[in-house]
């Protein structure tokens, strides 16, 4: 099985603020779903830990690693969405303003890149996290990977051949857990639970 879990919150998220690739750590309520991932983790059986090498993704990694004792391994390929320099440490409205005025088409503007030829498509991010785990990924194991709200909606766009239109058809909030079953080298994909931990 596969545990896609978004990082706990930082004080960035709580302001609305998109990160991007910069580096922040957990708040207070972040250390606190960081607590509540531990105890859900406690009773499952995690072979390995994989988290973006950004603090606020390590932090929410080692809250697993305390409830399962796997190992964590820091990755590159599961870092946020690439985006321009002009839409990141901006408000969302900054950003819903920004996109506008270059007349984008949008559902939500943080998430929402299609035809932005200067931000990392769906496809993209689909192919880097798909190489990481086919590399890693065997039946029988089971993997927690901590990775950020861009990644784990382009993700599952493609996998579930989702229409790019629909994009904010669902949340990823901070701290929640996404469980899936790979079929075909994450081709296809099962998702057995959606939970929320707060």
């Amino acid at each position: 099985m596969l545990y896609l879990i978004r990082h706990c919150s930082t004080i960035e998220n709580e302001s609305g603020i998109l990160c991007s690739d910069k580096d922040f750590g957990l708040s207070d309520k972040g250390i606190e779903q960081g607590k509540k991932l531990s105890t859900w983790f406690c009773d499952k059986k995690i072979d390995l830990i994989l988290s973006s090498s950004l603090l606020r993704a390590e932090q929410t990694a080692k809250y697993i690693n305390e409830a399962t004792n796997a190992e964590i391994v820091l990755s590159k390929d599961l870092l946020e969405r690439k985006v321009s320099p002009e839409y990141t440490n901006l408000k969302l409205q900054e950003i819903t303003e920004c996109r506008i005025n270059k007349e984008h088409n949008f559902y939500d503007p943080t998430q929402d890149w299609n035809d932005v030829n200067e931000v990392e498509s769906d496809m993209e991010i689909f192919e880097r996290v798909k190489s990481l785990l086919i590399n890693l990924y065997k039946p029988g194991i089971n993997i927690a990977c901590v990775t950020h709200a861009g990644v784990i909606k382009a993700f599952l766009h493609i996998a579930l051949k989702m229409d790019k239109r629909r994009s904010n058809g669902f949340k990823v909030k901070n701290g929640c857990v996404i469980v899936l079953q790979n079929e075909n080298d994450f081709e296809k994909i099962q998702i057995l639970g959606f939970y929320q931990l707060y």
